[in-house]
């Protein structure tokens, strides 16, 4: 979101770094972290890294 945090703004996971927000909703994705949801997406619980 580039009005809340700005085109240089960078996002970091336990492993990966330095990605855009495209980025990091592109490698959440692959990951599958996401659950579809009738207007878009959303992500629960079960699916976050507890490490």
């Amino acid at each position: 979101r580039k009005a809340r945090f700005g085109e240089r703004a960078r996002f970091h996971t336990c492993s990966a770094s330095d990605m855009t927000a495209a980025e990091l909703v592109a490698f959440l994705a692959a990951k599958g972290k996401f659950i579809a949801v009738e207007d878009g997406f959303s992500t629960h619980e079960s699916k976050i890294c507890r490490h």
